[in-house]
C-alpha cells in the first residue's frame, strides 16, 4: 500500500505542470478607446510628453513663488492628504498578504502528554512531539494570479485617487489664495473710495455752508460714505473667513491669520489654448480610477468561475512522535487532495452572476466617467474663455472709468456740471474698479478649474512677439 501512496502522491504534484495552458489572461483595456478624435473643444492629436508628467507644479505657470510656498506646506502637513496616504499604504499591504498565498506555509507544533495510571510498574507516562507541517493549495487555474491582479488595481486605484484628491486639494488653496488676494485688494481699492468719497462730502460740507449745494446733495454724499464704510466691513469680514479656509487647507491646527504679501496684481494669467489634446484626458484620475476598477471586475469574474473547478491541496509533516526518548525517529507524510464542488444550492452560480454584474456595472461606470470628463474639460474651456473676455472688458470699463469721474470732478470744481453728474461718475468709477478685481479673480479661478479638470497642464498658446 505504501508503494501505491507515493506514486500517486507524486502525480498529484506534477498535475500543475500539465496544465499550464489553463491560467489567468488580464483583459486589457485602454482610457483611449474611448476618447474621440475629435470631440467639440479637444483636438485627437496625442502629447505623450505632458501625459507622461501628471504631478508637474502647474501653478507655476501664475509667477507667485508664495503660492509654491503655500502649497508645499499643504503637501506636508493637510489632513485629507495624509489619510489618502495611509490608503495607498493599506492597499500596498493587502497586494502584499494577497501575494503571500504564492508560497507555502510552515507551521511547527510542540506538544506533550502526561499519563497516570493505577496500575503497572509506571504509573506515570510523559511523552513529547514535535512536528513541523507544510501546507500548499496549488493554484491550478490561475485563481490566485486573478487575485493578484484584482489587488494590483486596488494598489492602482487609490493612487490615483491620491492624485486626485491633491489636484482637488492644490484648486482649492489656489482658488482660496486668489480669492483672498482678490479680497485684499478690493478692500485697498474701497479705502481709497472711502477717501475720495470723505475729500468729497468735505467738498459739499464747504459749498452747503457758501449757500452753493443743497442739503439733498450733502445727504446723498453721507449715504455714499456710510454705504462705503459698510461695504470696507463686509470685505474684511470675508477676507478672514478665507483666511480661516486657507488654515484648515494648511492643516494648521490653530486657524491663524495667514499673511501674505502678493498682490492679485501680481498674478501672471497663462494663456491657455482654448483646444486641447484629447489624449492629455488619460491622465485624469477619476479615469484611471474607473479604468482599475473596471480590470479588477474582470480579475473578479475570473476568481467565481475558478470556484467551479477542482482544487489540489498539498500537505507534508515531519514529526519526533517521542522527544523524552533519545533519538527518536523522524515520522513523514505526505498528502494530496483533490477536491471539487458537487452541490452548493446554486451559490457558485448566483456569485458568477453577481460578478458579472458588477464588471457590467463598471464598464457602463467606466464609459460614464470619460463622457462627463469630456463634458467637464468642454465646460472649462468654455468658462476659461468667456472669463478672459470680461476681464478684457473689465479693464478698458475701469480706466474709461476712471476718465470720466476726472473729467466729471473737473468741471463740478469748475462749475460747469451739477452735482448728480459728479456723483454718477463717482459710483461708475467705484463700481468698475470693483469689477475689475472680481474679474481677475474669477479668471484666475478658471484658469486653475482647466488645471483641475484636464488633470495635467494644458497647452499653453505661444506667447505673442
Amino acid at each position: 500500500m505504501k508503494r501505491l501512496i507515493i506514486p500517486f502522491t507524486c502525480l498529484l504534484c506534477l498535475v500543475p505542470l500539465l496544465i499550464t495552458g489553463c491560467t489567468y489572461q488580464p483583459v486589457r483595456r485602454d482610457a483611449g478607446d474611448l476618447l474621440p478624435a475629435n470631440y467639440g473643444g479637444l483636438a485627437g492629436e496625442g502629447s505623450a510628453r505632458l501625459i507622461a508628467k501628471p504631478d508637474q507644479k502647474w501653478w507655476c505657470a501664475f509667477d507667485l513663488p508664495e503660492l509654491d510656498d503655500l502649497l508645499t506646506e499643504m503637501a506636508r502637513a493637510n489632513y485629507d492628504l495624509d489619510i489618502a496616504r495611509q490608503r495607498v499604504m493599506r492597499s500596498r499591504a493587502l497586494l502584499g498578504q494577497q501575494r503571500s498565498g504564492h508560497w507555502p506555509t510552515l507551521d511547527a507544533s510542540l506538544s506533550g502528554t502526561r499519563t497516570t495510571t493505577e496500575l503497572g510498574d509506571d504509573p506515570v507516562t510523559e511523552e513529547g512531539r514535535l512536528a513541523f507541517n507544510a501546507a500548499y493549495e496549488v493554484d491550478l487555474w490561475g485563481a490566485r494570479t486573478a487575485a493578484d491582479q484584482a489587488a494590483k488595481r486596488d494598489v492602482l486605484a487609490e493612487q490615483a485617487r491620491l492624485r486626485s484628491a491633491a489636484l482637488t486639494l492644490q484648486a482649492q488653496l489656489a482658488t482660496k489664495y486668489f480669492d483672498l488676494l482678490s479680497l485684499q485688494g478690493r478692500i485697498a481699492a474701497t479705502r481709497k473710495n472711502l477717501a475720495a468719497t470723505e475729500e468729497l462730502l468735505n467738498l459739499v460740507a464747504l459749498r452747503f455752508q457758501a449757500g452753493r449745494a443743497s442739503g439733498i446733495e450733502l445727504d446723498q454724499q453721507r449715504n455714499i460714505l456710510l454705504a462705503q464704510r459698510a461695504r470696507l466691513l463686509a470685505l474684511q469680514h470675508d477676507r478672514n473667513m478665507t483666511e480661516h479656509a486657507l488654515a484648515v487647507l494648511l492643516g494648521r491646527d490653530r486657524l491663524l491669520t495667514v499673511a501674505t504679501t502678493a498682490k492679485l496684481t501680481d498674478a501672471t494669467v497663462p494663456a491657455v489654448n482654448i483646444v486641447q489634446p484629447a489624449a492629455l484626458l488619460e491622465a485624469r484620475p477619476d479615469i484611471a480610477v474607473a479604468e482599475a476598477n473596471l480590470l479588477k471586475s474582470d480579475a473578479t469574474v475570473y476568481q467565481q468561475r475558478a470556484k467551479r473547478w477542482p482544487t489540489l491541496q498539498l500537505t507534508a509533516e515531519a514529526a519526533l512522535n517521542d522527544i523524552t526518548q533519545a533519538n527518536p525517529p523522524w515520522t513523514t507524510s505526505m498528502i494530496g487532495r483533490i477536491t471539487a464542488p458537487l452541490f452548493n444550492a446554486g451559490r457558485i452560480r448566483r456569485e458568477i452572476e453577481a460578478a458579472q454584474a458588477d464588471a457590467a456595472i463598471a464598464l457602463k461606470t467606466y464609459r460614464l466617467t470619460v463622457i462627463r470628463a469630456l463634458q467637464e474639460v468642454l465646460d472649462t474651456l468654455s468658462d476659461l474663455n468667456h472669463r478672459r473676455d470680461i476681464y478684457a472688458v473689465r479693464k478698458d470699463e475701469v480706466a474709461t472709468s476712471r476718465r470720466l469721474y476726472d473729467l466729471a470732478r473737473q468741471r463740478f470744481d469748475a462749475g460747469n456740471s451739477d452735482f448728480i453728474n459728479l456723483l454718477d461718475a463717482q459710483r461708475t468709477w467705484f463700481s468698475a474698479t470693483e469689477r475689475v478685481i472680481a474679474a481677475k479673480r474669477d479668471y484666475l479661478a478658471a484658469t486653475v478649474n482647466t488645471f483641475k479638470a484636464m488633470g495635467v497642464p494644458p497647452v499653453l498658446l505661444a506667447p505673442s512677439m
